[in-house]
């Protein structure tokens, strides 16, 4: 069974150059493809202050919301439409992301333009400040009517509690009521370091074509390095537990969560390989008991994500509160046996083609082939392409996979949160039950200490 895929698969001819003042250039050469252009900061929550979390995302509101060239945000907008183009502005963890997207390659010059007028010329306008500030107020508000979004913000805070990574990307309203302009050019000025910035161009663009224009427009910034995060982020345990009953729903919406490694970590593609055996896909284990067998769920989702530093493995899915303890015993029951006997060859080599065969859709587009490259580019010390991706891949054994799930899917990586109609105390004694063991808690916090892998 063939599992090969290569660049000449995608179309795509990738290049890499770093610019005199350390700004790294990545191109992917796609011809006759539309053109996809996104610049990459590293510059995400994590690098908030306390008590000021949500700043990097007001700062990337401000960005696109007027530049001195383009005073206000329809001004921007009519450039871009005028190529038929978009454009817009995201807010990560650990990066800031700037992007536009059009159809034709010979406005790669304009669109690129108007990109480093958003990074290098914004107004940071007190009028719109206070707009901005407002529309993510509204943006929270949205986010926690979500079941999904509330779920995201809990169990973020409680995987990385005590550390930088738990704080929210939106922030919190009392936060964001304390954050001033002078603030927001604090933070710009802490981010715009030239060893931590990204560009890459997919598309109908050459990389000759795309260094010539990036040297025009960024190669004047002056060099500045960026400060190295931490080898490895703190583990810290003191709540394991946690829920949100916000949302009035007796259907229940849960994520089982893991410490694990980070992006570039040894194991981190058998963890993705992990992912897929338990939870990619109608095949996959879970699909097989929770939905197929059972009928106790109805979607669900099993993923590996990566950070610089640290990683984490998450089940997450919703059911209703009469089915809480039968899904999570499934889901016990599961990890138990990866953790306790290797997966057959088979299923890890049927894993394996799926993942790397299925890249052939996934990154059919301009847009979606550069959001794959870009992270791991601007935290790489090195160029990385989906060949690298693949590779990783392949070289997963059954024995690597069993490593990863003793190794982190235990106790000293373990946290559930729950959103709906569910108190602490009532998940508390639901997963005492599924796991058979004495749990230990105070008030507050609430804490479970029990082995995940001895249901």
């Amino acid at each position: 069974m063939t599992n090969t895929v290569s660049l000449e698969n995608f179309g795509a001819t990738i290049k890499s150059t770093t610019l005199k003042n350390g700004i790294k250039l990545v191109s992917a050469y796609k011809p006759k493809s539309p053109v996809y252009i996104v610049i990459s900061l590293l510059a995400g929550s994590r690098f908030d202050h306390a008590g000021k979390e949500g700043l990097s995302h007001l700062l990337e509101h401000l960005l696109v919301s007027g530049t001195k060239k383009f005073p206000k945000k329809e001004d921007l907008a009519r450039k871009i439409d005028s190529v038929g183009g978009l454009f817009g502005a995201t807010t990560g963890v650990e990066s800031l992301f700037l992007w536009a997207s059009f159809p034709d390659s010979g406005d790669f010059r304009v669109v690129l333009e108007v990109l480093s007028e958003e990074l290098l010329n914004s107004t940071f306008a007190p009028n719109s400040f206070s707009k901005e500030r407002d529309a993510i107020l509204a943006e929270i508000g949205r986010k926690n009517s979500n079941p999904v979004g509330l779920l995201s913000e809990i169990s973020k805070k409680l995987v990385f509690q005590g550390t930088r990574l738990e704080y929210s990307t939106l922030g919190t309203p009392e936060s964001l009521r304390g954050i001033s302009i002078d603030d927001v050019v604090d933070q710009y000025k802490n981010v715009l370091k030239t060893s931590g910035i990204l560009v890459f161009v997919s598309g109908d663009i050459t990389h000759a074509n795309a260094l010539e224009s990036a040297e025009k427009c960024f190669g004047k910034i002056s060099k500045e390095k960026i400060a190295a995060l931490n080898s490895a982020l703190p583990i810290i345990r003191k709540e394991t537990i946690t829920t949100n009953n916000s949302l009035k729903t007796d259907h229940i919406s849960i994520s089982l969560d893991f410490r694990a490694q980070n992006f570039f970590g040894e194991l981190f593609s058998a963890s993705r390989v992990l992912a897929t055996i338990l939870g990619r896909g109608k095949a996959s284990r879970l699909a097989i008991r929770l939905r197929q067998e059972a009928g106790l769920v109805y979607e669900f989702n099993v993923g590996s994500l990566g950070f610089e530093d640290s990683g984490v493995f998450s089940i997450r899915t919703s059911t209703a509160k009469n089915s809480l303890e039968k899904v999570l015993k499934i889901i016990a029951g599961e990890l138990q046996n990866i953790s306790k006997s290797k997966i057959d060859e088979r299923e890890v080599k049927m894993a394996k083609v799926k993942m790397v065969k299925s890249l052939k859709l996934s990154l059919e587009t301009s847009e979606a082939f550069a959001n794959f490259h870009t992270y791991p580019n601007l935290i790489a010390k090195s160029r990385w392409t989906v060949e690298d991706y693949i590779k990783g891949i392949n070289a997963v054994t059954p024995d690597d996979i069993l490593k990863y799930a003793k190794k982190y899917l235990n106790r000293n990586s373990w946290y559930l949160s729950a959103v709906g109609n569910i108190t602490n105390e009532e998940l508390i004694d639901i997963a005492s039950r599924v796991w058979k063991t004495r749990i230990y808690h105070t008030n507050p916090p609430k804490t479970i200490d029990f082995d995940v892998l001895k249901p």
